[in-house]
């Protein structure tokens, strides 16, 4: 059989690990944050669609199995996946970006932030 499925991949940063060093005569931070990590891998169990190639068999009895292979497929398929982990980057440092900038530019306009 063949299986079609809906998933979703949740990735992110550990912001504990994020590093901040502040150069106070250049007047620069600079904020370095960790690699993007992949969280959570969920295939919605409800979306499977069964393909048969012989005949069809019990839905039931090859539901976890499928289960574990799509899940499986998931994980394969988004170590390839470039855009999500860049995606996941350009959002960490817009988070972090919201959070910080208008702080430090309320205590010293003068600071240039630079977060990598």
């Amino acid at each position: 059989y063949y299986v079609a499925y809906e998933g979703t991949v949740t990735a992110g940063i550990d912001f504990n690990e994020v590093e901040i060093n502040i150069d106070k005569k250049k007047k620069i931070i600079n904020i370095i944050l960790p690699e993007v990590e992949i969280h959570n891998v969920r295939v919605d169990m409800g979306t499977l669609d069964y393909i048969y190639v012989k005949s069809q068999k019990e839905q039931d009895s090859i539901s976890q199995e499928a289960y574990k292979l799509c899940k499986k497929d998931l994980k394969e398929r988004i170590k390839k996946e470039d855009t999500l982990y860049d995606n996941a980057k350009k959002n960490a440092i817009s988070a972090v970006e919201g959070l910080l900038k208008p702080w430090i530019e309320s205590i010293d306009k003068e600071y240039k932030v630079i977060i990598k």
